[in-house]
Order: structure tokens, then sequence, then C-alpha cells
């Protein structure tokens, strides 16, 4: 005879997100992935997923979020809209004194830019299952 089961299931739990407010923060980690990309035509892409600590003094010192991009330098030649890894890598090396056009055409570790800096704009979605942060921007350290 069959077993009848029920189970009980519960929306995934967002951690309490930070504040929307500007932030500086530092990237320590940084995983590469193959996934498929339904932008790119469903080809498989690698996809980085960044870890950023706060750095501001404060409550949110130490708070970590994360952020994905796939691993492709562009910008669109319509809108103008950087990829998410352009963006980021333009910024963090723009806080360090360096443009992408001084590393364009070289190939770029994303390990490398663990240990460095970036300022990024963070906002607060709210959805049905709550509130979560999302990175918005990416702006270069601000200098002394």
């Amino acid at each position: 005879m069959p077993v009848s089961t029920t189970f009980q299931t519960k929306a995934p739990e967002f951690p309490k997100p930070i504040p929307a407010d500007i932030y500086q923060f530092q990237i320590i980690d940084v995983n590469s992935e193959m996934a498929v990309n339904a932008f790119s035509g469903g080809t498989e892409q690698e996809r980085l997923t960044w870890t950023l600590a706060v750095l501001d003094e404060g409550e949110y010192k130490g708070k970590t979020l994360f952020a994905r991009t796939w691993n492709k330098w562009f910008v669109n030649s319509k809108t103008g809209i950087k990829s998410g890894f352009f963006a980021l890598v333009e910024a963090v090396l723009a806080g360090y004194g360096t443009t992408v056009d001084q590393v364009f055409g070289e190939t770029l570790n994303p390990n490398d830019l663990i240990g460095k800096q970036v300022r990024v704009t963070v906002t607060v979605n709210k959805t049905d299952q709550g509130e979560f942060n999302k990175i918005t921007g990416y702006m270069p350290i601000k200098k002394e």
C-alpha cells in the first residue's frame, strides 16, 4: 500500500538586507561556473559570482553581498549600457588609477581583483517572498 505524506514547504528566506545607499566594499572572493545564458541564445558561458564585504564603519561593516556577472566585456553599441563585468572592472581599475583602455586586450584574471575595493550602489528590492539587496552600480573608490 502506498504511503501518504504531506510536505510543508516555506518560501526561501533572504538575509536581512542592508539599507539602500552607496557603500565601500572589498572584493573577498570570486567563483566561476558554467551556466546557460538566456541573453546569448541559450549558450553555455562562464558566470562569475563575486563576494563583496562592506568596509564602511558601523552596523553593516563585514556584511557580505553577492554579485553575478557573465565573464564578458561589452558595451551595447545602441544603449551604451555596459556588461556587469565591464562596469565592475572599470570602477575597480579607476579607483587604482588605471583605465579599461590601458588593459583592454590583455588577459584579466578575475582573481586579480580579490582584495581590491570599489564603491557600490545598493538598493532594496521587495517581492512577495521578502526583501533582498540588489547592486545597481559601481563607482571607483574615493581618493584621499
